[in-house]
């Protein structure tokens, strides 16, 4: 059986016999046939359909057939028409040619002639069709960073405004559909290309992304926006969401060793976000973002430059966040408001002694990792002084926080903390309580090292 041509024909003819006589032949030859009757019904049918190839008669009621091809013409150039004439119109044949028509069907018409005609069409649409696939890649690789093989800047701005056009949609559909960007910054960027080289630089970048990538929702844009920064389209998702993963983000590629030429090289990531509101533009949503990130340089700072984890400042306000959320709550749901854990290394200050301030900066490091991979997602955790490590535990209850704190001090017992191969011997100890309406955070905190200083030292 003779496969049929992925071309969608209009066949448009007033007289019907003819009209289901060619309507067969044409069945036969292509994928997909739509009908009309007259030229009226015929550009409404196009209108909708926008088939590839239009053949249709002159002489119909309604419309004539070179105006409704004329009309056709304007919706979309680059269609393939055919007209059909009676044997000896020449002069219709000639203006046919005139206007741009792409090929004529004399009657009678005969299946061999229809299906040649087609064949020849059919070509021709498949080689735009090329060309238009050639245009797109090489639009697409205009948008393409070579490098991580993510979104370009232009490519981030074209997606943004695509994102905005669905967000105003969606307020008039009273469903709206927020989204925000997060802008992630490698402060250090320079530094690391004149100490390492530029080979360095492109594998932070790509090791940064892959980081990144790894985080976020399917739906979620990643685009390297400059050589030093990534930018996240994140949909539906508000301002408060996008600070907690860039937060999470920080400390991720914070603890992530990224090694190049066996050198361990320090990375200094920075964030900023950006919320989308209506008739905000593209332009003025970036600016924000940019805009934020230098606010969060030059803010009071909020994140401990060792672990990138929170310091002390970000935790009070992360733990007042928390009250405040449980305060919002039923008595019911209150059953475990939060449980907070504090870990002191009480041989802090004999480690520095002996391995300088190198080794227990390793130490700290290792030690917040090891914790950091031991909590939830919702858990917060933070160093608290130089040689404390707070956790904030969400609907969590003081059994809870001491069960991980055993969990953590078996943990740490097994793993052998070393430094220039020597081993550390690290001697912890707890405090755990839970969260009281009567509390307030200072009080909360308060009671936590007191109850540290009853604990056993391991």
């Amino acid at each position: 059986m003779k496969n049929k041509l992925k071309v969608s024909v209009l066949y448009v003819e007033d007289e019907l016999l003819i009209r289901q006589t060619i309507s067969e032949m044409l069945e036969k030859d292509v994928d997909e046939l739509h009908v009309a009757s007259d030229g009226q019904m015929g550009l409404e049918k196009f209108k909708e359909l926008k088939p590839d190839i239009v053949i249709t008669d002159i002489k119909m009621p309604k419309m004539d057939g070179f105006t409704m091809l004329q009309k056709i013409r304007e919706i979309s150039p680059n269609v393939k028409t055919v007209i059909i004439s009676v044997y000896g119109d020449s002069k219709k044949v000639l203006d046919a040619i005139n206007r741009g028509i792409n090929g004529f069907l004399i009657k009678p018409i005969f299946k061999t002639q229809l299906s040649n005609l087609l064949n020849s069409l059919d070509r021709q649409i498949e080689k735009q069709r090329e060309e238009q696939r050639k245009k797109k890649r090489m639009f697409d690789l205009a948008r393409i960073d070579p490098l991580t093989k993510f979104l370009n800047q232009q490519g981030m701005i074209d997606r943004l405004t695509h994102e905005t056009t669905i967000f105003d949609r969606s307020l008039y559909e009273n469903n709206p559909r927020p989204f925000a960007i997060l802008l992630c910054e490698i402060h250090n960027f320079r530094k690391i290309g004149k100490e390492h080289g530029l080979t360095a630089v492109d594998e932070v970048i790509i090791s940064v992304c892959k980081i990144i990538w790894s985080m976020i929702r399917r739906q979620d844009v990643i685009s390297r926006w400059s050589p030093s920064e990534i930018m996240l389209l994140l949909t539906n998702t508000d301002k408060k969401g996008a600070t907690f993963l860039g937060q999470k983000i920080i400390q991720r590629i914070s603890l992530q060793k990224i090694k190049f030429k066996n050198k361990t090289i320090d990375i200094n990531p920075l964030f900023g976000i950006g919320e989308y509101y209506t008739k905000l533009s593209v332009d003025n949503l970036v600016q924000n973002t940019f805009n934020d990130l230098q606010e969060r340089m030059y803010s009071v700072p909020k994140i401990d430059p060792l672990t990138k984890f929170l310091n002390k400042s970000g935790m009070l306000d992360r733990l007042n966040h928390e009250k405040k959320k449980v305060e919002k709550k039923s008595d019911k749901e209150n059953e475990y408001a939060f449980t907070i854990l504090f870990c002191q290394i009480t041989n802090y200050t004999n480690i520095e002694s002996h391995q300088g301030l190198k080794g227990v900066n390793s130490m700290i490091l290792s030690l917040a990792k090891e914790i950091w991979l031991m909590i939830r997602r919702q858990d917060t955790i933070a160093r608290w002084s130089k040689n404390e490590i707070m956790l904030l535990l969400p609907e969590t209850d003081e059994m809870g926080g001491g069960i991980l704190s055993e969990k953590i001090l078996n943990k740490i017992k097994t793993i052998n903390l070393k430094f220039n191969n020597e081993l550390l011997n690290i001697r912890l100890r707890f405090g755990v309580k839970e969260y009281s309406s009567t509390l307030t955070i200072e009080e909360l905190v308060k009671i936590v090292i007191e109850n540290m200083q009853n604990w056993r030292i391991s």
